[in-house]
């Protein structure tokens, strides 16, 4: 998560304005919109989950991600 919080700083630092963030248990993601309103998820993988042998995560809610959590 470390890259992804470090995503974040950058898009913050260059002013753009991220407006939501999420925790999907599988992977943790980021969203933007580029100059014509397009929706941009920026996101990595989480890799203690094997999503492909392992289909326990689809159980899981989508909850707030936060970024301070290691």
């Amino acid at each position: 998560m470390a890259a992804l919080r470090e995503a974040h700083q950058r898009l913050v630092n260059a002013g753009v304005s991220v407006e939501g963030m999420a925790d999907h248990t599988i992977s943790q993601s980021l969203y933007l919109r580029d100059p014509d309103g397009n929706e941009i998820e920026v996101y990595v993988d989480d890799p203690t989950i094997d999503w492909r042998n392992d289909a326990d995560w689809t159980r899981q809610p989508v909850r707030q991600l936060d970024l301070n959590r290691p």
